[in-house]
């Protein structure tokens, strides 16, 4: 996954003429980006790059801007927990259970000869 971000970070990079740094300073920035995003997936990283590759700036985002927008994409990444409503069987004793569903019981079969009296 590392590679992966300082793939997406080179992209970057390479799309400001203007920042033309030497070796040591190179290293300390990309280390910088890393630590700042690492808590992001590679996937959120590359988006988020892609943002500010089509932004018309001279200068690349600092790894705090970088990661500002991986904050906010990272949310909209992510799938919505799975509620799980409660069963019957979970609900009450199991006399309350039964009782529950004999009331049900009886209003289907009430609505049965409901309908079949009504069809007469």
């Amino acid at each position: 996954m590392k590679g992966k971000k300082i793939n997406s970070l080179a992209k970057l990079f390479a799309c400001y003429p203007s920042y033309r740094p030497d070796a040591a300073t190179l290293a300390a920035t990309v280390g910088e980006f890393i630590k700042a995003l690492e808590r992001f997936d590679a996937e959120i990283v590359t988006r988020a790059c892609s943002i500010f590759r089509d932004r018309n700036t001279a200068f690349p985002p600092s790894a705090g801007e970088l990661a500002t927008i991986c904050d906010r994409i990272a949310p909209r990444s992510a799938p919505a927990p799975l509620r799980r409503a409660p069963k019957p069987a979970d609900i009450g004793t199991p006399a309350e259970r039964e009782a529950r569903r004999l009331r049900v019981q009886e209003m289907v079969d009430q609505a049965k000869r409901s309908l079949a009296a009504s069809t007469v």
